[in-house]
């Protein structure tokens, strides 16, 4: 287990606030920067204390004021700390969204050392959720930026980070060098803490490669640090990989011991994330001993904490875990489903490798159940997938099962073809480990120079001085003991001549037998330049196009804003308004529409299919298809327009109720407002229109009524094909000055937060705009932002969200 990353990072954007605090632009007014830059100042302050709503909230108002007076520097600087506490809070695909803002922000400026900074955080998130590639381009770049400034603190720190990439990768080689490149730089600065995280690092390589002295001896010089400045976080990740070891040596109660060290100390942190490492341990000790309801009890606890910090990494490897335990108790169908959830995470993660991993799992188990054809079907689904990506051990595996599945069920011509290719396989990777094997050699040689130079030094010292004490000997009993004294010395160079002999004849053979190698490693390291170069072609190949998808993505973002009404017109038409627009990614599926004759105003609130890129496609044909009707000049009712609207969504989309159909339409709500003498026609397809008058009308069956609350229920079928597609209600109001209009999206209502992370709900959200009624229309948007960000919390937006807040003058 790797740490120390956090730490470096909250060093990095601590070190952000002191460069905006003195790069400020000319243009801004510096008494407005200055308050900004003290409240990003106390937001750090709070994330430092792992207060992470008041470092949100003071985030959000620097941004906000930022913002209004056009403070690039502010603007990038809260970008960061929003990205920040998303990291920390397991949003991890937000923090990288944010971070890229962040840095096309300073790219826009050309500030330098910012944009190193940025690159280096952006690297440390994706080597977080397994995209090494991503991570290594990043950090190579914010590596390039500190060196041409000199950072020694910064180069250190990416050395770290590029340690992890490589070890994550199983290139412990790679991993060594840039993880003793750290020590080196911590060492001249005098860097303890720091230097501790990285002796860890080193630990775990030597775990991974299974030297448990080296690992164990570099894990406790960490801990030494680690309790010297009473580091909670770091002396539990470090007990934890102690306990790891001791459980790999079958040393159960050791191990036991120091997963409880290390879920204590976690407990001190607060942080859940970090104790769920202990509790993974002390469940997997629980199924050595064969406890496996108490496996489970820790397991479960896990599986919470990785669900709360959407660790999916981590909730793969649980799962897998939790597989291995129910296979133990003889349950295949909870093993079943074990494996199916870590393959169902390592389909969101696009992991092909986990994916075919499990299906080969999968296969075994139906194997044993005797469900032979699924059997089959999972393995050469595994096997396929692996051979994609050239990934031997799970060929092999999956071979080996198929070969079992043959003979079983007598299929002597099949069971020979698998087992065959089971063979050949496992011959490839014999070939392979023969080579990681020589690599291995070489590098432990490097390895061992490196610790005993110290004591070759040491050594040096000590013979000198000895030699010094002899001489001195010698003369003092020159007199007394020449002869003596002359007849030792003449032996003792005869014997070290000999040894000398001796060492230089086995040197020779050393040398030679060193050559022979070096010519075999350099055959070895040609190859792997050449799969290097291709790799690195596929990266670059890969980035290209997730640039160019972004592009597209920002370009079609641009289109729907400009079908949108602009917020000078929204004023010009409708005078006193409020519009709450929040979609979930940059291109939304809900849009809003305007359009005016004379005294008559139209305008509605939908909510397309879907969001992100396909629900604005939906939205700009919807826009596109109201603007058609409206054009024509003539007249035309809402209820009649919802008709038409259905009627070419449905031509469009070419819908016939068939299975295979599109699915696609809109829920919407669309009104018609006549300003000489206020009368409101409103018709709605599953979307509510909500009214707050001091004369509200009688209730009905499709007028709900409660207080000044008026809701004009809509008709129960969208605007898309449905089973029974009849007229739409059509609702006729006569307004009065200071009637309150509210249309809306489901977004609002969906969100999941709160306390017990469920819906706000339907009711609550009407409840809400009543609430709000009362207040200057001004402030009622920030009403309801600051009620959805206070429910939303550290979850996830669910859907896109839009209200539209009306007052009749």
């Amino acid at each position: 287990m790797l740490f120390g990353k956090t730490t470096v990072c909250r060093f990095f954007i601590s070190s952000l606030i002191l460069l905006i605090s003195v790069s400020v632009n000319a243009s801004v007014n510096l008494s407005d920067t200055s308050r900004i830059n003290s409240i990003l100042k106390s937001s750090q302050i709070a994330l430092d204390s792992s207060n992470w709503t008041k470092s949100r909230q003071l985030t959000s108002e620097a941004l906000k004021q930022s913002e209004q007076i056009d403070y690039i520097f502010g603007k990038a600087k809260s970008i960061v700390l929003l990205a920040q506490v998303q990291s920390i809070s397991g949003a991890k695909d937000s923090s990288i969204i944010n971070f890229r803002k962040a840095l096309t922000l300073f790219t826009s400026i050309n500030k330098v050392k910012e944009i190193g900074v940025i690159h280096y955080l952006v690297g440390v998130e994706f080597c977080d959720i397994g995209n090494q590639d991503s991570a290594e381009y990043h950090l190579n770049k914010g590596l390039e930026i500190k060196k041409e400034y000199g950072d020694k603190g910064g180069i250190a720190a990416i050395y770290n980070s590029l340690g992890a990439v490589f070890f994550y990768r199983a290139n412990y080689a790679k991993a060594l060098e840039y993880y003793f490149s750290s020590v080196k730089l911590h060492d001249e600065l005098g860097d303890k803490r720091a230097k501790s995280a990285t002796f860890n690092n080193i630990g775990s390589v030597f775990k991974s490669q299974g030297d448990y002295t080296k690992a164990l001896d570099f894990f406790i010089q960490s801990l030494k640090i680690q309790e010297e400045y009473k580091a909670f976080k770091g002396i539990a990740f470090i007990n934890n990989n102690i306990g790891l070891i001791y459980q790999q040596l079958g040393d159960t109660s050791e191990a036991l011991k120091h997963f409880r060290i290390s879920l204590e100390n976690g407990k001190q942190t607060g942080d859940s994330a970090v104790m769920s490492y202990a509790l993974m341990g002390i469940g997997e000790i629980h199924h050595i001993k064969k406890e496996y309801q108490k496996a489970l009890e820790y397991y479960s606890i896990v599986e919470k904490i990785r669900k709360k910090h959407s660790n999916l990494i981590g909730l793969a490897n649980l799962y897998i875990d939790m597989s291995r335990v129910y296979i133990d108790m003889n349950d295949y169908s909870k093993t079943i489903g074990s494996l199916q959830q870590a393959q169902s995470i390592y389909e969101k993660i696009n992991d092909p490798i986990g994916k075919a991993n499990t299906l080969i799992g999968i296969g075994d188990v139906y194997f044993k159940q005797g469900l032979i054809q699924s059997a089959i079907e999972n393995c050469n689904s595994g096997i396929q997938m692996a051979k994609k990506f050239g990934v031997l051990e799970i060929i092999r595996d999956g071979y080996f099962t198929l070969n079992k599945i043959y003979e079983k069920v007598g299929d002597n011509t099949l069971a020979y073809k698998a087992y065959k290719s089971y063979i050949e396989y496992r011959d490839s990777i014999g070939g392979i480990e023969k080579t990681k094997e020589l690599q291995r050699i070489k590098f432990e040689s490097d390895l061992n120079n490196l610790f005993s130079k110290e004591r070759l030094e040491n050594e040096n010292k000590l013979n000198i001085a000895e030699n010094k004490t002899i001489k001195q000997t010698r003369i003092a009993n020159a007199f007394i003991l020449a002869f003596i004294i002359t007849l030792f010395g003449f032996i003792l160079i005869f014997f070290n001549y000999r040894q000398k002999q001796k060492r230089n004849n086995f040197l020779a053979f050393q040398k030679l037998d060193m050559e022979r190698q070096r010519t075999e490693l350099t055959a070895q390291r040609d190859e792997l330049e050449i799969q290097k170069n291709l790799v690195i072609h596929q990266r670059d190949k890969i980035m290209t196009m997730l640039t160019d998808l972004g592009e597209s993505i920002d370009y079609a973002r641009k289109i729907q804003q400009a079908l949108l009404p602009s917020d000078k017109a929204l004023a010009n038409i409708l005078g006193e308004y409020f519009l709450f627009f929040q979609p979930r990614e940059s291109v939304g599926g809900d849009f809003y529409w305007l359009y005016q004759d004379e005294d008559l105003i139209y305008f509605a609130v939908a909510d397309c299919t879907g969001h992100g890129v396909p629900g604005g496609f939906m939205s700009m044909l919807g826009v596109s298809l109201l603007n058609e009707q409206v054009s024509r000049g003539e007249y035309v009712s809402p209820a009649e327009m919802l008709w038409n609207l259905r009627e070419m969504i449905v031509k469009a989309l070419n819908q016939t109720g068939l299975d295979d159909d599109s699915q696609d339409g809109m829920d919407i709500a669309l009104c018609t407002y006549n300003k000489k003498n206020r009368e409101l026609l409103y018709a709605g397809a599953n979307q509510s229109l909500f009214l707050v008058t001091e004369n509200p009308p009688e209730p009905s069956e499709l007028v709900f009524v409660q207080e000044n609350m008026v809701e004009l229920k809509p008709d129960r079928m969208p605007v898309s094909f449905y089973l029974r597609m009849k007229e739409f209600n059509e609702h006729r109001l006569t307004l009065s000055p200071g009637d309150s209009i509210y249309l809306s999206s489901d977004g609002f209502a969906d969100q999941f937060g709160g306390p017990n992370n469920k819906k706000f709900g339907y009711n609550t959200f009407r409840n809400l705009l009543l609430s709000i009624s009362s207040k200057p229309f001004d402030k009622q948007r920030d009403l309801l932002w600051n009620e959805f960000d206070k429910w939303k919390g550290e979850e996830s937006q669910t859907d896109d969200v839009i209200v539209l807040g009306i007052k009749i003058s």
